[in-house]
């Protein structure tokens, strides 16, 4: 039933996103942790804006989240450089702790966002992923244990807005989407044509 359920869940097509988790600051690149996820939603917008998502254990961005409990979700955009970074952060742990960040270079691919909207924590950053899309700033509110996955819920403190483009459209006073990033059947995949 297990690997059933598996392929018909792979036949729908799910956006693809990276976590990543606030460390104390001065922790070295090779300890920053993050992860691709599949599972991200809005939960609620009232009274305060929640999003929910699932983590996979053991994680050493969830033990981050836990101790720290900031976190960024970065929206991809529908292009390469976001499918080798989606696969970068899906290693998920086997026998040792993943080094997503082993191969990106500071204020180049990432910087280190300090922020007012988590200032009772002044001694945490939040390692930002450049060139991605819009990125949700959160802190965590709950997390529940399912058999060998987490279930967690994140408060949105902060929208930043994507670096690649305007995310408004000057004509139509709208927010412009590319859909995202999708996955789908082991392929990534770009929102087609309206139906």
């Amino acid at each position: 039933m297990s690997q059933a359920f598996r392929q018909v869940m792979r036949t729908l097509s799910y956006p693809t996103m990276i976590v990543t988790s606030a460390i104390p600051k001065g922790t070295k690149p090779l300890d920053f942790h993050g992860l691709t996820i599949s599972s991200m939603t809005s939960l609620s917008i009232n009274p305060k804006p929640l999003i929910q998502f699932n983590i996979k254990t053991p994680s050493g961005t969830s033990a981050n989240i836990k101790k720290n409990k900031i976190f960024a979700i970065h929206f991809l955009e529908p292009k390469e450089t976001n499918i080798n970074l989606a696969k970068q952060f899906s290693r998920g742990i086997k026998d040792k702790m993943t080094r997503p960040f082993s191969c990106l270079i500071e204020n180049k691919d990432y910087i280190c966002y300090d922020s007012v909207s988590f200032s009772s924590q002044p001694n945490i950053m939040l390692p930002i992923l450049k060139n991605t899309g819009k990125i949700l700033i959160c802190l965590s509110k709950d997390v529940f244990k399912v058999e060998d996955h987490e279930i967690w819920v994140g408060e949105v403190l902060e929208i930043l807005p994507s670096q690649n483009h305007n995310e408004y459209n000057s004509n139509s006073n709208t927010i412009s989407s590319d859909g995202g990033l999708l996955h789908c059947m082991g392929h990534f995949f770009k929102i087609g044509d309206s139906i």
